[in-house]
């Protein structure tokens, strides 16, 4: 089973380490962000393990879009 985890608005420091998941020592197949990434500019990120992003590459996937 893939972990997915949405750190849009715990990302970046807002919970005192970069990402809320080191807290507890969680480490996600995927990882999404948004908000305070692009500081009011409409920008997100969706971050994968190796194993995760070989898997999309080799089946061409593609992501361009926010929703």
């Amino acid at each position: 089973m893939l972990l997915i985890l949405d750190e849009a608005q715990t990302g970046l420091g807002r919970t005192g380490t970069m990402f809320a998941h080191q807290r507890d020592e969680v480490v996600p197949d995927i990882m999404t962000l948004s908000k305070t990434l692009g500081a009011g500019m409409a920008l997100s990120a969706v971050m994968a393990s190796d194993k995760v992003a070989a898997a999309a590459d080799e089946r061409h996937y593609f992501f361009y879009t926010t929703h």
